[in-house]
Protein backbone atom coordinates (compact mmCIF):
# COMPACT_ATOMS: atom_id res chain seq x y z
CA UNK A 1 0.00 0.00 0.00
CA UNK A 2 1.38 3.32 -1.04
CA UNK A 3 0.69 6.64 0.72
CA UNK A 4 0.05 9.49 -1.62
CA UNK A 5 1.97 12.77 -1.37
CA UNK A 6 -1.13 14.84 -0.69
CA UNK A 7 -1.97 12.57 2.29
CA UNK A 8 1.47 13.19 3.81
CA UNK A 9 1.11 16.90 3.17
CA UNK A 10 -2.32 16.94 4.83
CA UNK A 11 -0.98 15.10 7.91
CA UNK A 12 1.95 17.54 8.14
CA UNK A 13 -0.38 20.56 7.95
CA UNK A 14 -2.69 19.11 10.61
CA UNK A 15 0.31 18.45 12.87
CA UNK A 16 1.63 22.00 12.33
CA UNK A 17 -1.76 23.54 13.15
CA UNK A 18 -2.08 21.35 16.28
CA UNK A 19 1.36 22.47 17.52
CA UNK A 20 0.50 26.10 16.73
CA UNK A 21 -2.74 25.92 18.74
CA UNK A 22 -0.98 24.18 21.64
CA UNK A 23 1.77 26.83 21.86
CA UNK A 24 -0.76 29.67 21.68
CA UNK A 25 -2.86 28.15 24.46
CA UNK A 26 0.19 27.39 26.69
CA UNK A 27 2.42 30.49 26.61
CA UNK A 28 5.70 30.50 28.52
CA UNK A 29 5.15 31.71 32.06
CA UNK A 30 7.37 34.66 32.88
CA UNK A 31 7.62 36.14 36.35
CA UNK A 32 6.97 39.80 36.60
CA UNK A 33 9.78 41.99 38.02
CA UNK A 34 7.89 42.72 41.26
CA UNK A 35 7.46 39.01 42.03
CA UNK A 36 11.14 38.35 41.33
CA UNK A 37 12.17 41.31 43.50
CA UNK A 38 9.91 40.07 46.30
CA UNK A 39 11.51 36.61 46.14
CA UNK A 40 15.02 38.15 46.25
CA UNK A 41 14.11 40.09 49.40
CA UNK A 42 12.61 36.93 50.95
CA UNK A 43 15.91 35.11 50.50
CA UNK A 44 18.24 37.98 51.46
CA UNK A 45 16.38 39.29 54.52
CA UNK A 46 14.04 36.49 55.57
CA UNK A 47 11.00 38.72 55.22
CA UNK A 48 8.20 39.04 52.72
CA UNK A 49 7.26 42.58 51.77
CA UNK A 50 4.09 43.58 49.96
CA UNK A 51 4.92 44.15 46.29
CA UNK A 52 3.60 47.72 46.36
CA UNK A 53 2.99 50.27 49.10
CA UNK A 54 -0.17 50.33 51.14
CA UNK A 55 -2.49 53.34 51.48
CA UNK A 56 -0.34 54.73 54.31
CA UNK A 57 2.83 54.52 52.18
CA UNK A 58 5.79 52.25 52.72
CA UNK A 59 6.00 48.52 52.07
CA UNK A 60 4.14 46.43 54.67
CA UNK A 61 5.96 43.39 56.06
CA UNK A 62 3.71 40.40 55.35
CA UNK A 63 5.79 37.54 56.79
CA UNK A 64 9.01 36.98 58.73
CA UNK A 65 11.22 33.90 58.67
CA UNK A 66 11.72 33.08 62.39
CA UNK A 67 15.51 32.67 62.21
CA UNK A 68 16.17 35.15 59.39
CA UNK A 69 18.05 38.46 59.46
CA UNK A 70 14.84 40.52 59.65
CA UNK A 71 13.62 38.63 62.73
CA UNK A 72 17.04 39.09 64.33
CA UNK A 73 16.74 42.86 63.74
CA UNK A 74 13.36 42.94 65.51
CA UNK A 75 11.24 43.49 62.41
CA UNK A 76 7.69 42.20 62.81
CA UNK A 77 4.74 41.44 60.56
CA UNK A 78 2.78 44.66 60.12
CA UNK A 79 5.83 46.94 60.18
CA UNK A 80 6.17 49.17 57.13
CA UNK A 81 9.48 49.85 55.38
CA UNK A 82 9.23 53.56 54.61
CA UNK A 83 12.72 54.33 53.31
CA UNK A 84 15.92 52.57 52.32
CA UNK A 85 18.69 54.97 53.25
CA UNK A 86 17.17 58.32 52.39
CA UNK A 87 15.03 57.03 49.50
CA UNK A 88 11.29 56.41 49.84
CA UNK A 89 10.20 53.03 48.51
CA UNK A 90 6.89 52.41 46.75
CA UNK A 91 7.46 48.91 45.36
CA UNK A 92 9.86 46.01 45.96
CA UNK A 93 11.85 46.55 42.75
CA UNK A 94 12.60 50.10 43.93
CA UNK A 95 13.60 48.63 47.33
CA UNK A 96 16.31 46.50 45.66
CA UNK A 97 17.47 49.38 43.45
CA UNK A 98 17.86 51.65 46.50
CA UNK A 99 19.70 48.93 48.45
CA UNK A 100 22.10 48.41 45.56
CA UNK A 101 22.85 52.14 45.30
CA UNK A 102 23.67 52.20 49.02
CA UNK A 103 25.59 48.88 48.94
CA UNK A 104 27.88 50.20 46.21
CA UNK A 105 29.22 52.91 48.53
CA UNK A 106 28.53 51.74 52.10
CA UNK A 107 28.76 48.62 54.24
CA UNK A 108 25.55 49.44 56.14
CA UNK A 109 22.00 49.27 54.83
CA UNK A 110 19.62 51.43 56.91
CA UNK A 111 15.86 50.89 56.70
CA UNK A 112 13.35 53.30 58.25
CA UNK A 113 10.43 51.33 59.67
CA UNK A 114 7.07 52.45 60.99
CA UNK A 115 5.13 50.45 63.57
CA UNK A 116 1.87 51.84 64.94
CA UNK A 117 3.00 55.44 64.51
CA UNK A 118 6.50 54.94 65.92
CA UNK A 119 9.50 55.19 63.60
CA UNK A 120 12.87 53.50 64.00
CA UNK A 121 15.92 52.73 61.91
CA UNK A 122 17.14 49.17 61.45
CA UNK A 123 20.64 48.74 60.06
CA UNK A 124 21.82 45.65 58.18
CA UNK A 125 25.43 44.96 57.33
CA UNK A 126 25.82 44.93 53.55
CA UNK A 127 27.04 41.80 51.80
CA UNK A 128 27.10 43.12 48.27
CA UNK A 129 24.45 43.98 45.77
CA UNK A 130 21.27 41.97 45.29
CA UNK A 131 20.42 40.76 41.79
CA UNK A 132 17.75 42.80 40.09
CA UNK A 133 14.87 40.87 38.54
CA UNK A 134 15.95 39.40 35.21
CA UNK A 135 19.62 39.27 36.21
CA UNK A 136 21.59 36.15 36.97
CA UNK A 137 25.07 36.63 38.40
CA UNK A 138 25.22 40.16 37.04
CA UNK A 139 24.11 39.29 33.49
CA UNK A 140 20.88 40.68 32.14
CA UNK A 141 18.58 38.54 30.00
Amino acid sequence: MRIRTWTLLLVAVIGFVAVLFWTRSNPAQEKDPLTEAQETIDVAFGMTLAQVCGPEGGLPVEAIEPNGPAAGAGIEVGDRVVTVGDESVWHVYQFIEALNRIASSSAVLPLLLEREGDYRVVVFRGSGELPLPGEVEGHQH
